[in-house]
């Protein structure tokens, strides 16, 4: 089976990302994303340095993911962490071009008019 290739990263977001992996995050991370886009209560991007990659090629670098339900985020100095209802710790490394962070603050701006996303049941 051949998989396709991911696009490669700009040069900014290969900088933002080894800058990243330097960074001292409070929690654990699970993977570190980029083109990150906020979509019905998830975040979509490219996956990279996934804790739970493996030998069959799932979660490898550059992979398009869709996580589970978003319970909270956090800045974390200059980066943006996203908890989700499964207990992983996504860095958003750099969002998508075309409405990454406006995403970002429409989902922030419905959690503080108490349209908190419920994540029981969705994983």
């Amino acid at each position: 089976m051949i998989m396709p290739q991911a696009p490669e990263l700009s040069v900014y977001a290969a900088r933002r990302l080894a800058a990243a992996g330097r960074y001292v995050f409070t929690w654990p991370i699970t993977a570190y994303l980029t083109d990150v886009l906020l979509l019905a209560r998830c975040a979509t991007g490219r996956t990279y340095h996934d804790c739970r990659a493996d030998a069959w090629g799932q979660f490898h670098d550059g992979h398009l993911i869709c996580t589970s339900a978003i319970c909270f985020a956090e800045q974390c100095g200059p980066y943006w962490c996203l908890h989700t209802a499964s207990g992983s710790v996504y860095v958003v490394v750099t969002f998508a071009a075309w409405d990454g962070r406006p995403s970002l603050a429409r989902w922030l701006a419905s959690v503080a008019r108490g349209r908190a996303p419920t994540p029981a049941g969705r994983h």
